[in-house]
């Protein structure tokens, strides 16, 4: 019996499945995260407030924060060196619209004015 090549075919074919494993997953993460984007910026109204803010850098900056703690796999996020619970944090962030995201931009930039 040929253990050499029984050997080499039983190697190539774990790394083959597992490597398909991880591209399925990355896939998998890539359209949920792709989704939470949509949903996230569909709810925001994102063009609209990049437009009427007048500050896009700042709002995708802050919007790709939000989409990455949509997409966290953590049972925690850090706010504020706290830890709180990811499904409720996704929840808050969901149900945010364009006038709140406004608003809190407007307090923000007023806040750096003053520094």
């Amino acid at each position: 019996m040929d253990t050499e090549n029984l050997r080499q075919n039983y190697t190539e074919n774990n790394y083959t499945n597992i490597n398909n494993l991880i591209l399925s997953n990355s896939e998998d993460e890539i359209d949920k995260k792709t989704s939470y984007e949509d949903i996230f910026k569909q709810n925001i109204e994102y063009d609209i407030l990049v437009a009427d803010v007048g500050n896009a850098e700042l709002i995708e900056d802050i919007t790709n924060i939000a989409i990455d703690t949509l997409g966290s796999k953590k049972d925690y996020v850090y706010i504020n060196s706290e830890p709180k619970p990811t499904n409720l944090v996704k929840s808050q962030l969901l149900k945010l619209k364009s006038r709140t995201y406004s608003i809190c931009y407007k307090l923000l930039k007023k806040q750096y004015k003053r520094n």
